[in-house]
């Protein structure tokens, strides 16, 4: 985690500007949670195993919390892929429009003179 923190708020020392940024920086945070409660539940399995066995539902639980965790940020980022690529379209479309536009307004109608260009 501190590597994380110094890498994106010190070294980098930028604000997080677009969705798909937020998402990285969150996947990171959550991944590296993840990673946490699996080895935490995965020494206390040993530990419990080899002393009293009744005690496994907990680090079960732990097991189990973590795959959910991992579960649901892979859920989280289907979902954010497929607004950001709705988005990046719409943004695309209205560039393209704005690009004909432009173009229109350059071009000479039928019928008429185009405007005379300056000599240089």
């Amino acid at each position: 985690m501190a590597k994380y923190f110094v890498e994106e708020e010190v070294l980098c020392n930028r604000s997080l500007v677009t969705t798909s940024d937020v998402r990285r920086s969150l996947t990171k945070v959550i991944s590296t949670i993840a990673i946490a409660v699996f080895i935490e539940g995965l020494v206390i399995v040993f530990q419990v195993s080899k002393h009293d066995v009744d005690k496994m539902p907990y680090p079960t639980a732990l097991l189990a919390t973590a795959i959910l965790i991992v579960l649901e940020l892979g859920a989280y980022q289907r979902l954010n892929v497929e607004v950001e690529r709705q988005v990046d379209r719409k943004d695309n479309a209205e560039q393209f429009t704005a690009k004909l536009d432009a173009a229109a307004d350059n071009c000479p109608m039928a019928g008429e003179t185009p405007p005379p260009s300056s000599p240089e």
